[in-house]
């Protein structure tokens, strides 16, 4: 894969993470924002992961690239900004719902990775 694909990837993905941490805050004038992070964040690690584009096949697992993105998830603290967002049950509760999607795909990525 080309390094400037790759790069875009890792780009768009450090962005999701430092717009997930400044989406945090206390109030619903956040939470649309949240939502929407969230949304793309959720997608973007499936994906990644899978291989898949709008559900089509679009490209080839990234394993390597998958383990950049974790990487980055740790300097940018994205994991924690996740688990903060665990129990707001605001934006009529999609946004723990989608927290929860992120959380799944990270962890679905790790236990595919050991089973490997």
């Amino acid at each position: 894969m080309s390094d400037i694909i790759v790069d875009g990837i890792l780009v768009r993905f450090k962005m999701l993470s430092i717009a997930l941490s400044t989406a945090g805050g206390k109030g619903e004038e956040h939470d649309v924002e949240i939502f929407n992070v969230l949304n793309h964040f959720s997608d973007f690690l499936r994906e990644l992961y899978e291989g898949r584009y709008y559900r089509q096949l679009f490209f080839q697992p990234l394993p390597l690239l998958a383990r950049r993105t974790e990487e980055q998830m740790e300097e940018e603290g994205a994991s924690e900004e996740l688990e903060a967002q665990m129990d707001n049950k605001g934006y009529y509760g999609y946004i723990k719902v989608y927290t929860n999607k992120a959380k799944t795909a990270t962890l679905n990525h790790f236990i595919n990775r050991r089973r490997r």
